[in-house]
């Protein structure tokens, strides 16, 4: 992978160097007077127009990390001082590693709570606890949701089959 950047890298900068050599040869030319051909004036006429919006205008070539390294910087791959990213020689299975990302919210930020009954509790990591408190409210908003539709509409089976298909669902 170093390989293949320092190429692209050297791609870029040779890129660089020749779209700043044709800026600073760009002169305004009257293309009318000049004695070339008519595929020469138009592809001349081309690279004038085209020049104020070459890729020397916005084109970055890429971090160099290179020279020393400062004391304070610590490689994200290895967790280790003293070399750059891109030349880490941390691999997996003589690969590159790539360091997963943290997602979600953090062990930190998390409190132990006593029992299955405390507001907001959930499966921990270890797996060894269940809060069902949340299926037994869904059950108690459809049964009293059918309690309000037989109120006003009357008793019907129908209402009364769904919501025990729900709670087979929620099961």
């Amino acid at each position: 992978m170093t390989l293949e950047w320092k190429c692209r890298e050297a791609e870029l900068q040779a890129q660089l160097e020749e779209l700043k050599f044709v800026a600073s040869t760009r002169k305004h030319v009257d293309l009318t007077k000049m004695e070339s051909t008519e595929e020469e004036k138009i592809k001349k006429m081309m690279e004038l127009s085209t020049a104020d919006f070459a890729p020397l205008k916005w084109l970055k070539v890429p971090y160099k990390q290179s020279g020393s390294v400062l004391a304070s910087y610590i490689c994200r791959r290895c967790h280790k001082p003293r070399n750059w990213v891109y030349q880490c020689t941390f691999t997996v299975n003589r690969k590159p590693a790539s360091i997963k990302k943290a997602k979600g919210i953090p062990q930190t930020m998390m409190t132990e709570v006593e029992g299955p009954k405390a507001p907001g509790a959930m499966l921990t990591a270890s797996g060894n606890r269940k809060d069902n408190n949340f299926t037994g409210m869904k059950r108690h908003l459809l049964t009293a949701h059918s309690n309000a539709y037989e109120e006003v509409y009357g008793n019907s089976t129908s209402i009364q089959k769904s919501v025990s298909l729900a709670q087979k669902t929620i099961d």
